[in-house]
């Protein structure tokens, strides 16, 4: 039987993923941001002090660029502290060996960085929803 006429977890995997995250990087939880500190002005006199990292992290990862339109400076070292992340850091999808049908188990991995924010237990409550 062909995947054209049974459910497809890599498929629905992929459809939930989209839902995590906009094009525009936001998490796309509603209410996911309520509770989020954002920086002040002394936050970022102080982050602005700090060393950027920008070239470094470019040649160490072989990035060409950084999200954002980011280019370093303070924004960058801003939003690297002070901004919740939702990372895809791995996906599996496995076949069994004998037949093209996909095993049921696919996996997943997902960081949640919620960083600086107030109530993080509800945040994760209305995630998790």
């Amino acid at each position: 039987m062909g995947g054209s006429i049974q459910p497809n977890a890599a498929s629905r995997l992929t459809w939930a993923l989209t839902s995590l995250k906009g094009v525009d990087e936001r998490i796309l939880t509603p209410g996911f941001y309520d509770d989020v500190i954002l920086p002040s002005a002394r936050d970022r006199e102080l982050m602005d002090k700090l060393p950027d990292f920008a070239d470094e992290y470019k040649k160490r990862y072989g990035a060409s660029g950084f999200i954002k339109g980011l280019t370093g400076g303070t924004n960058l070292k801003v939003e690297e502290v002070f901004t919740p992340t939702c990372t895809i850091c791995g996906l599996t999808s496995r076949r069994y060996l004998d037949t093209k049908a996909h095993a049921p188990n696919e996996n997943i991995r997902i960081d949640l960085y919620l960083k600086q924010a107030k109530h993080m237990a509800r945040a994760l409550k209305e995630f998790s929803a």
